[in-house]
C-alpha cells in the first residue's frame, strides 16, 4: 500500500479506538455501544507509527472468518489490540480495491467513523466485511486523486494463508475481484497437483473444464475450504481425463 493510503488507516483507527474502549466493559459488543464522549483526535504529525494500536500481529486468514463480537474476544478485549485487527484488515481491503487516498486528517477520521458505525450496528457481521464495506463507501464518495492511477491489484497470498479458508472466505479476502480469485485458486491448483502428483491442463479445452468442475464444487459448498474444492476437482477431473484415454 502506498504511504498516504497506510497513514490514513492509521488516523482512521484512532477513530475506532473509542468503540473499542467502550466495549471494554462488556463480554461481547453490544449492538449500540454506549457512547464514551471520548472525542479522539489524531495528534499533530501522525504516522502510521503513531496509532495507538497492539504489537500483536495477527494472520490474515485468522482474522477473515471472524464476526466483530469474535475478534474481541481473540484481542482479549484489549482496546489496542482490537485496534490492530483493524487496521490490518483496512490494510487488506485498500490494496485489493486499489484505493488510495488523500494524507489528510478530516479523511482519516471519516473513514473511521464510517468503519465505526459499521461495528456498533451489527457485531455478529464479519469483521472484514465491516470494514470492507467501509473502504467501498469511502472511495465511492472520495475518488483517487488524478494523475494516481488507483486500480484494482491482483494479490498473490500464499497456500498457507489459503489453506484454513472456506470458498466464501477467500472470496471476501480477494475483495471479490476475480482476477484474485483465480490466483488463489490457481496457487491451491498446482498444491493439489503437486501433491497428488497430477500434471496440470496443458491445453485450453482441458483447462476450461477443469475450471467448470471447480466451479461446480464451489457453488455446491462455499462453506467448504477452497483446498478441498480444488482437489476434490482435480482428482474428479483427472478420473475422467484417465477413463477417456
Amino acid at each position: 500500500m502506498k504511504k498516504n493510503s497506510y497513514t490514513l488507516v492509521a488516523i482512521a483507527v484512532l477513530s475506532i479506538v473509542a468503540v473499542a474502549s467502550a466495549l471494554a466493559n462488556g463480554a461481547t459488543p453490544p449492538a449500540a455501544p454506549p457512547d464514551t464522549g471520548a472525542q479522539v483526535s489524531p495528534p499533530a504529525g501522525v504516522g502510521a507509527g503513531a496509532a495507538p494500536v497492539g504489537t500483536t500481529q495477527y494472520a490474515t486468514n485468522q482474522l477473515i472468518p471472524l464476526t466483530v463480537s469474535e475478534a474481541w474476544e481473540l484481542s482479549g478485549r484489549n482496546e489496542q489490540n482490537f485496534a490492530r485487527m483493524i487496521q490490518q484488515l483496512a490494510e487488506v481491503s485498500a490494496r485489493n480495491r486499489g484505493v488510495t487516498f488523500a494524507d489528510t486528517r478530516s479523511a482519516g477520521s471519516e473513514l473511521g467513523q464510517m468503519i465505526r458505525q459499521r461495528i456498533q450496528n451489527n457485531p455478529d457481521e464479519l469483521l472484514y466485511e465491516a470494514v470492507d464495506n467501509a473502504v467501498v463507501q469511502f472511495k465511492a464518495t472520495h475518488p483517487a486523486p488524478a494523475g494516481t492511477g488507483a486500480g484494482p491489484a491482483i494479490t498473490t497470498y500464499s497456500a498457507n494463508e489459503l489453506m484454513p479458508l472456506s470458498v466464501s472466505e477467500v472470496w471476501l479476502l480477494s475483495g471479490k475481484d476475480y482476477n484474485t480469485m483465480s490466483r488463489s485458486v490457481k496457487t491451491l491448483m498446482e498444491v493439489a497437483a503437486q501433491r497428488r502428483g497430477i500434471a496440470l491442463p496443458d491445453t485450453a479445452e482441458a483447462g476450461t473444464e477443469l475450471g467448470r468442475i471447480i466451479r461446480r464444487h464451489a457453488e455446491a459448498d462455499p462453506n467448504q475450504l477452497l483446498y478441498v474444492v480444488v482437489d476434490n476437482a482435480l482428482v474428479e477431473w483427472d478420473a475422467s481425463r484417465t477413463s477417456a484415454q
